[in-house]
């Protein structure tokens, strides 16, 4: 993740100075986003399963990886970040939480989930297409059965409304009773 923000920085640099009118400098940092976006692809996805990893030549994964799509390093619908999302559900989910990876470091193995990584999977689900599962997920009904009845309703006030727009319906509100015919 470290090497897609190093990416991000350099591509985003070369951004401002295009934006600023500087192309030698937009090239410089352009170049370099494209050497680490290379070595990020051809190191950092797993070579059986095709999602990214959290390290060069690790097999482990990391919450923020969720993140890839946002920054604009890979699409959403690249097959890579899908299986990426996809593998994190798997094995960094438990209930409706998750943790940012389950690998031990300095402090021993994770205990606990972060709250803001259960954020990126819903939005991750979302950006792949899994709009049911990151509303479930995410705690929000399915609305499906009531945008119907809304409709029906909406539809039958407008109609109602129109009615009463019509010319001697307006007339007749406008006009004086003495002047009605």
């Amino acid at each position: 993740y470290s090497s897609v923000m190093a990416w991000a920085a350099c591509d985003r640099l070369g951004r401002i100075a295009a934006h600023l009118g500087l192309p030698e400098r937009a090239d410089v940092w352009n170049a370099r986003a494209a050497r680490i976006r290379a070595l990020v692809l051809e190191r950092a996805v797993h070579p059986r399963h095709g999602h990214f990893v959290d390290a060069f030549g690790s097999d482990r994964l990391d919450a923020s990886l969720l993140l890839l799509a946002d920054l604009g390093f890979v699409a959403a619908d690249d097959p890579r970040f899908v299986a990426t999302v996809e593998a994190i559900g798997r094995v960094l989910r438990q209930g409706d939480h998750l943790f940012r990876y389950i690998a031990p470091d300095d402090f021993g193995a994770p205990e606990t989930s972060f709250t803001i990584c259960s954020f990126w999977y819903v939005d991750a689900l979302a950006a792949i297409g899994r709009l049911d599962e990151a509303r479930t997920l995410f705690g929000l009904p399915d609305v499906k059965p009531m945008q119907k009845a809304l409709m029906a309703d909406m539809e039958a006030r407008m109609k109602k409304a129109l009615t009463a727009m019509e010319p001697d319906a307006l007339l007749k509100m406008w006009l004086p009773a003495s002047l009605q015919s």
